[in-house]
């Protein structure tokens, strides 16, 4: 970040603005502690808060602010900020254990995600505000977050979000979606607790495998994009053979913040092979180390170490796709690696610098999206010819269309529409490129134009589990909603921790086909239900059970204030009127404001 210097009263100022995540802990009752027993508060606080702080650092956070009976910390991570909290409360109820009712001591706390003010190393500014905000909230002994937060660690950190819809939070202008988190009973390892069991996956009838996230190592070791990045462009290449069972990104980097045996891994996923690997950054040189395992078996297939210098990490990531190739007995012509390592640049710095863009841009919040966009514009502007990178622009422009965060939505999807084309002009075979193309189309109601984009991104990457479900989506809107079925339950086989918006697409074919049921059922297993209130308020609607349509329109209104149906009906792309007139039908039986 660059950092300017402002002068007030004669002295200068160091500010700066950076994308952080913030806790706010505070005490409950602390007021009618210190009443009770001053100085013997004083002392249990200062120690308590002491062995907090000291532990803060292992959790990847920095500790910017205690005032009596609270804690205000910086975090690069939303994870490592909600794992310090439920460390907090763990802790908390451990040493509560051996002290009489009047000496416990109970935290609240909020946690927020956003661009933060740094003025001569001290936070301000609205998102360090909504964090002191949302610890308001709070139970004793909970947790509050922003749906900033929630976006960025319900797929990782498996708890019970409860979402509370947008509230009006003193001092701060505009209406913010929380979630409260219902905690599990304190246990040594509750902060890294497994998701629940899943049925046992059948093994592909081919060679299959999971890319696990990498770690960064040494001085860079808080700043993961790069050696995720890496990982992730090794699925996407190893995504492109058509011969290979490649799991999703999303449902790989689950393992980043959960660790787990190999072979719960490999069983969880429903795959043989596992590949893992680390990479350690120093100023001359670049240590990539991965290794290749059998997941049945636990054993090692492969294992290589290589230390080069910046500008050959491509040339070792080639070498390392060519080797799991040939681990896995491959028969691939040389014309057909040539097209999968194709290099998209030669710059390593625009490389990082989509590299970190693409791991703000997965925040799917309002800052994250800004924050790479001017990443992704820098990338540009060292290389002028790289595909990749406006593929990314042209994504930060559809969420801004998609999430309304900007007031002329319609220019944002024009504008994602152009540099979609131009993506896809500079690199015809980046599928990134067509699946844009293939969004912005859609949403024009481009219908047609939209699937040929994302078919002709498929047939370039045919295991992208989240092009395979955008084109599922786009078909029912075209339609074909039965058709559509057998590619989402592809695309949830090839991801199998997919995201919720997996099944918010999903539930548009079983509506359009009038499965109301089934869209009932598979929205309640969704993390973040609210999501697909429209559908599930419609749904109960046609079922009859008006009743508890009514009482779930009302949580759609509380969390979207200004919706209307009308309004609404001009998003959808149906090309059969018929189908969205249902849809709008169920909405009104419900109640919901024309």
């Amino acid at each position: 970040m660059s950092a300017s210097s402002i002068t007030r009263r004669g002295r200068s100022k160091r500010t700066e603005r950076r994308l952080a995540a913030i806790l706010f802990a505070d005490i409950q009752g602390y007021s009618a502690m210190m009443g009770a027993d001053e100085e013997g508060t004083h002392r249990l606080v200062a120690t308590r808060l002491e062995r907090l702080l000291k532990a803060m650092p292992r959790h990847g956070g920095t500790h910017m602010h205690t005032a009596g009976d609270s804690i205000v910390g910086e975090f690069a991570s939303a994870v490592n900020a909600l794992k310090f909290a439920l460390y907090i409360h763990q802790r908390s109820e451990a040493l509560n254990a051996d002290l009489p009712p009047a000496q416990r001591i109970t935290f609240r706390i909020g946690i927020n995600s956003g661009d933060v003010l740094v003025i001569d190393g001290a936070l301000g500014g609205d998102a360090v505000n909504v964090a002191a905000r949302l610890e308001q909230l709070a139970e004793p002994g909970g947790i509050c977050i922003s749906r900033a937060v929630f976006e960025q660690v319900h797929r990782l950190v498996k708890l019970d979000y409860a979402p509370a819809g947008a509230m009006r939070l003193k001092n701060i202008s505009s209406p913010i979606e929380v979630f409260h988190i219902a905690l599990p009973s304190a246990t040594p390892h509750a902060a890294a607790a497994p998701a629940p069991k899943r049925p046992a996956l059948t093994l592909p009838d081919r060679p299959s495998i999971a890319v696990l996230p990498f770690q960064e190592l040494g001085p860079a070791a808080g700043e993961n994009y790069f050696a995720e990045g890496l990982a992730d462009d090794i699925i996407t290449a190893l995504s492109k053979f058509r011969e290979l069972f490649v799991i999703g990104r999303t449902s790989s980097f689950v393992y980043r913040d959960r660790p787990a045996q190999l072979a719960d891994a490999a069983k969880e996923l429903g795959v043989r092979y596992l590949l893992d690997g680390s990479l350690r950054r120093g100023a001359e040189t670049v240590r990539i180390a991965t290794r290749l395992l059998d997941g049945v078996s636990g054993h090692t297939v492969w294992a290589e170490t290589y230390t080069t210098v910046p500008g050959e990490v491509f040339s070792v990531q080639d070498e390392v796709l060519q080797t799991i190739v040939a681990q896995l007995a491959l028969r691939v012509t040389g014309a057909e690696f040539d097209r999968v390592r194709r290099r998209e640049t030669k710059d390593l710095q625009a490389y990082g610098l989509v590299l970190h863009a693409q791991q703000l841009l997965n925040r799917r919040s309002r800052d994250g999206n800004e924050a790479a966009r001017a990443l992704y514009e820098e990338a540009i502007a060292h290389d002028p010819y790289y595909a990749r990178a406006y593929a990314g622009l042209s994504r930060t422009h559809n969420l801004d269309w998609r999430y309304s965060w900007v007031e002329d939505r319609a220019a944002a999807l024009e504008r994602a529409l152009e540099l979609a084309r131009k993506s896809v002009d500079l690199d015809n075979v980046d599928p990134r490129g067509h699946a844009e193309l293939g969004y912005a189309q859609l949403y024009r109601k481009q219908v047609g134009l939209a699937i040929a984009a994302y078919t002709s991104a498929l047939e370039l990457n045919p295991n992208d589990a989240d092009i395979m479900t955008e084109l599922a989506d786009a078909m029912v809107y075209d339609g074909r909603a039965e058709a559509a079925l057998p590619i989402f339950a592809r695309a949830r086989r090839l991801n199998p921790f997919y995201p919720d918006w997996y099944i918010d697409s999903f539930t548009d074919a079983l509506s359009a086909l009038r499965r109301y049921d089934e869209v009932i059922a598979a929205i309640e297993g969704m993390r973040d239900p609210l999501q697909c209130a429209r559908k599930m308020t419609a749904s109960l609607a046609h079922l009859g059970r008006l009743d508890e349509a009514r009482a779930h329109a009302q949580k759609l209104l509380a969390r979207y204030p200004n919706f209307s149906i009308s309004r609404w009906a001009l998003v959808p792309p149906y090309r059969d009127r018929a189908t969205l007139e249902h849809f709008m039908h169920g909405l009104r039986l419900a109640g919901l404001p024309e």
